[in-house]
């Protein structure tokens, strides 16, 4: 596939049993050996990890960082103390989408960015055209996703101190065996989790390191999907969209559940429900956890609660 980029951990994943997809100029892989099903269970019970060497990666660090990325966020970056981190939207001039982000202040003036494809050229353009000085890191680091009730216990048996490994919204600089890495906690499942970068030449280092531990299994891109929409957590390229204004999100996205394991295709229009109006599917999976499909969805009317159908 020419033009494709392709992980540091591609021959690692297809050595796995790997189906591989194109997705955004990335060829990922959609699911492994066990099925995505498998693999949403074993992310639930014990610990699944996940490649997220595709995001896109950018440190902002001078004085006035901070000030001068918030103007471009939805929620104030300047209030977030060195060691903390979350998920965030950027915007334009006009409040229209950029990308979501995640966000770590790793010290006073000094920003950590990792976005989620597709939205890491728009962010690149809008740094670019803000002048907004950046390290674009993208090519250079790589990325796990290491997430489940026991991915605390995979990373204390290779030698971390559970103690000193960040939460859910905190960002830590840590070592792991002998590599410097950026730690970013993460709920985007729904289960505890980290996101963690490093040096992109020692990928199959840390993958082998987290694979030796006998508990974490990987899982693909269809089964972050099926954990992301379970948990409510809106993506970049479906609900996530310069089509959309961030101000609208909270008043128009919701989730409707069906009964089966089939559900309605991205673009398909639903008729209206209760007060919400009528619906335009974004994006959908099967939950395995619940045995239903989830779909997240615009509503022309303001959503007042989840919609549940047969």
């Amino acid at each position: 596939m020419a033009g494709v980029k392709n992980s540091p951990l591609k021959e690692f994943h297809i050595e796995m049993g790997a189906k591989m997809v194109p997705r955004f100029n990335w060829n990922l892989p959609l699911h492994f050996s066990e099925g995505t099903v498998e693999e949403h269970l074993w992310c639930r019970s014990r610990c699944a990890m996940f490649d997220i060497c595709s995001d896109g990666k950018f440190r902002i660090a001078f004085p006035g960082a901070a000030a001068a990325l918030e103007k471009f966020l939805f929620f104030k970056s300047s209030t977030l103390a060195p060691g903390s981190c979350r998920r965030d939207i950027m915007t334009g001039t006009d409040g229209s989408i950029i990308a979501g982000v995640r966000i770590a202040v790793m010290a006073e003036d000094d920003i950590f960015l990792a976005v989620s494809l597709p939205g890491v050229n728009n962010c690149l353009q809008l740094l670019q055209k803000e002048k907004i000085a950046f390290s674009d890191l993208s090519e250079y680091l790589a990325g796990i996703g290491l997430h489940g009730p026991q991915a605390a216990e995979v990373l204390s048996l290779c030698g971390m101190d559970v103690n000193e490994l960040p939460g859910v919204q905190q960002s830590k600089l840590r070592e792991l065996d002998g590599l410097r890495v950026i730690m970013t906690g993460s709920d985007i499942t729904g289960t505890p989790g980290y996101d963690i970068f490093f040096n992109a030449g020692c990928a199959d280092q840390i993958w082998d390191l987290f694979l030796d531990t006998d508990i974490p299994r990987p899982a693909g891109i269809a089964a972050m999907e099926s954990l992301r929409l379970e948990h409510g957590v809106w993506e970049n390229g479906a609900e996530l969209t310069p089509l959309r204004k961030a101000a609208d999100l909270e008043a128009h996205l919701g989730l409707i559940f069906f009964d089966t394991r089939q559900f309605p295709l991205p673009g398909t229009a639903l008729p209206a429900a209760e007060d919400h109006g009528e619906a335009t599917v974004l994006a959908g999976a099967f939950v395995p956890t619940l045995k239903k499909s989830a779909v997240s969805v615009w509503f022309t009317g303001a959503v007042t609660s989840a919609d549940s159908r047969q």
